[in-house]
């Protein structure tokens, strides 16, 4: 094809297209978009030539786009404040250091001085909450439960949001929007990313290795062998459940199968770095609110009252706190 001919293509094809058009969405009166801000300042600090003010500039215009395609009033950047404890996770977790593989990360350039901006911003454009008694994403699961259905919208990349219910998700980089009431199962977006609860059992199953939790290392096959757990594993153990009972159950009979004796406490361990904590203490005990009330349920809430005992020592014995 010669080059007229082919810019001749190119133009009748683009004459033909269907253009795109991004609109913001209708404005709602009272309503939040709350974005996880420790995400946000690692992905707009740019490269290591990057000038501070692009950065900058890059956060203020990721924070307008969220407003804008949420239809919100406000917006909130939650950020775990430097030096918190996360509530207590590197102390819970006994099978792998919480996040310890982060330990050597380096931050980018632009880091501390971008951070030290949504820290200290005293403008109109948003408002900042500091956790030093929990993570962001417990503190954006809190802020959830004090706004009613609609009034919420959650902006956040990490994977842990996606057990929330009661609320509006937010795409981080389309601005899609997928309604998950609350009590939610299982709803899946357009690209099958799944939200509700289902999402916090899986995890219990394949783990997340954002946060270096390890999840179940073995579980039981169709054929009666112990094989390694991982994603398309755990979706096929929890295909046939339909409620927050039914995954119980099922993720029990897999921790029994693997750790026998002690399989409540290690899944009790689990219960307590995966789930995000609603409640106002952050309580270490708050994933009771989603375990059903029957004989593994109880011996469960033993394991969580056996864990608490050890997190109390623990903590008496870290002179930091």
């Amino acid at each position: 094809m010669s080059a007229d001919s082919l810019a001749a293509a190119i133009a009748a094809a683009a004459e033909d297209a269907t253009p795109l058009v991004f609109k913001a969405r209708e404005f709602v009166p009272g309503r939040y978009v709350l974005v996880d801000g420790d995400y946000l300042v690692y992905t707009t600090c740019g490269r290591d030539d990057t000038p501070i003010g692009d950065a900058r500039m890059r956060l203020m215009q990721k924070l307008d786009d969220f407003k804008q395609m949420a239809g919100a009033e406000h917006v909130v950047v939650h950020l775990t404040a430097t030096g918190s404890h996360k509530g207590w996770r590197y102390l819970i977790a006994t099978q792998k250091p919480y996040q310890g593989q982060r330990e050597n990360s380096r931050r980018p350039k632009n880091w501390e001085q971008l951070r030290d901006f949504v820290e200290s911003y005293k403008g109109l454009a948003f408002r900042q909450k500091i956790w030093g008694s929990r993570e962001a994403d417990d503190g954006i699961k809190l802020h959830l439960s004090l706004l009613p259905y609609g009034k919420a919208v959650v902006a956040m990349k990490d994977k842990d949001s996606q057990m929330f219910t009661g609320c509006i998700h937010m795409d981080w980089d389309t601005f899609e929007i997928t309604e998950v009431p609350a009590g939610a199962y299982e709803i899946e977006n357009s690209v099958g990313r799944m939200f509700g609860t289902k999402f916090f059992w899986l995890q219990l199953l394949m783990g997340d290795g954002a946060d270096h939790i390890p999840g179940l290392p073995k579980i039981l096959s169709h054929t009666g062998k112990m094989v390694d757990c991982g994603e398309a594993r755990a979706l096929n153990a929890l295909c046939m459940t339909h409620d927050d009972d039914g995954a119980f159950d099922i993720v029990c009979r897999h921790y029994a199968a693997h750790y026998r004796e002690a399989w409540s406490d290690r899944l009790v361990e689990q219960m307590a770095l995966l789930w995000m904590r609603g409640d106002k203490d952050a309580e270490v005990s708050d994933f009771l609110s989603i375990v059903p009330d029957c004989e593994n349920g109880s011996d469960v809430e033993a394991a969580c009252e056996r864990m608490q005992v050890r997190l109390q020592e623990a903590i008496d014995a870290t002179p930091d706190y």
